[in-house]
């Protein structure tokens, strides 16, 4: 499977994941040109037989500090406890975050959202471009070039 390819690659270059995890919280320091963020991530149980039965998942909340934080989400736009309002972020009706054509919130223009958060074409090829286009404005903005939907395939 390519995505266990990409993440042993990440995790080689010392990009930290959390998958099936809950962002729980994210602040900007920029004084520390850092981001601070909580986690919530639901674990197996320890013991999963009991004499009451399978054990219980345990959940483990941790803090990070981040240089920067890329989040991914699902195929539906899963933005209600992101707090957007906080930031600034307009959503559309779905809960999309409204971008620009370089994947920036029209109304907060520190933040970059791709794929399927923004509400957009659901698909693959789509969420592909953005967030290429997004790794590159964030760690090569000198290389970017916004992105172009034109070649992009629109069958699922």
């Amino acid at each position: 499977d390519i995505s266990e390819y990409v993440e042993l690659t990440m995790a080689e270059d010392g990009i930290l994941l959390h998958n099936n995890a809950k962002l729980e919280f994210a602040k900007i320091h920029a004084e520390k040109g850092l981001v601070e963020c909580r986690v919530l991530k639901t674990l197996p149980a320890l013991n999963t037989n009991t004499s009451d039965g399978p054990g219980l998942p345990r959940q483990v909340r941790k803090t990070v500090w981040v240089e920067k934080l890329i989040l991914c989400n699902g195929r539906v736009p899963n933005t209600e406890s992101l707090n957007l309002q906080a930031a600034g972020v307009e959503v559309d009706e779905t809960g999309g975050i409204l971008v620009d054509e370089t994947c920036r919130s029209v109304s907060a223009s520190h933040i970059i959202a791709a794929g399927d958060v923004t509400g957009r074409a659901g698909t693959t090829s789509i969420s592909e471009i953005e967030a290429r286009y997004s790794v590159e404005s964030l760690f090569a903005p000198e290389i970017a070039t916004p992105p172009s939907f034109d070649a992009a395939s629109s069958v699922i």
